[in-house]
């Protein structure tokens, strides 16, 4: 008896599936060394870097 193999299609993504890939896709391409020095303090701290104000505990 002989089984049919059927290959999987596959969809490109769309909309926000395919933004994300991207996105992802940019982010593996950072060096280690540029993400080390990345501030650990998430959004509070966002006006200090951008704007230069005093920095919030």
């Amino acid at each position: 008896m002989a089984t049919a193999v059927r290959a999987k299609k596959t969809r490109k993504p769309e909309g926000a599936g395919a933004m994300l890939l991207a996105i992802a896709a940019r982010a593996r391409k950072i060096p280690s060394a540029e993400l080390q020095q990345a501030p650990t303090d998430g959004a509070t701290n966002h006006d200090h870097y951008l704007y230069g104000s005093r920095k919030k505990r």
